[in-house]
């Protein structure tokens, strides 16, 4: 069976205990089928990655700049999700799909029709950055360490917050495969400036079985 995966931001107000839940869904109006499972939608120049890096971008440059961040699949157990580094005792309530129907409820839920209002955002010459692990990629050196012969290349944004991973059809099975969900529910955000120390930068691999790398 298919997962469906639903994406979902949470911004902390400034007193730490109240929050703001935004969802996504995967489909952008007028652009087509963008794909609901993980690797339908997991590629650099998606329609809905495109436009939805573009907005974590210039969250960071408002003054609250790092966003929670969730892939969250169907299939999700809720089990474990409680360890996760960044995953507070309010995050648990939008922790799966099967619990996000009563989450999308909350009087504090904002759902977002993302639009294609930014098609031209490019990840070149950026940086995806961890705070709550002090981690970071940087993107064009992953785009080139990442991207195929046909120009094909995995987003690592999907991946590296995804929950539910390995348990539905359409999902990521291929090298590196347990580094999937290592940064989910982690405070992150997009800037123009590499970070310093004590930030570190990490250089994940992620490519399908059957893209076309040259030796």
């Amino acid at each position: 069976m298919g997962q469906y995966y639903t994406p979902v931001e949470i911004l902390y107000l400034n007193d730490g205990t109240h929050f703001i839940i935004y969802s996504f869904s995967c489909q952008v109006k007028g652009l087509g089928y963008n794909g609901v499972k993980l690797m339908e939608h997991s590629w650099w120049n998606n329609e809905f990655l495109t436009n939805f890096c573009a907005r974590l971008y210039e969250r960071s440059r408002e003054n609250n700049k790092e966003t929670h961040i969730l892939w969250l699949g169907d299939c999700a157990e809720l089990d474990g999700l409680s360890s996760l580094e960044g995953l507070s005792a309010c995050f648990a309530r939008v922790a799966r799909r099967s619990w996000l129907k009563q989450a999308l409820q909350d009087p504090n839920r904002k759902e977002i029709d993302i639009g294609n209002t930014n098609p031209d955002f490019s990840l070149t010459n950026k940086f995806l950055v961890n705070t709550t692990k002090q981690e970071f990629v940087n993107c064009t050196t992953y785009y080139n360490c990442n991207c195929d012969a046909d120009n094909w290349c995995i987003h690592p944004l999907p991946l590296l917050t995804a929950v539910g991973n390995g348990e539905g059809g359409g999902d990521y099975f291929g090298v590196n495969n347990e580094l999937v969900g290592r940064w989910a529910g982690d405070a992150l955000y997009i800037d123009d400036e590499e970070p310093v120390e004590p930030f570190k930068e990490i250089f994940p691999i992620f490519r399908e079985k059957w893209q076309n790398f040259k030796v």
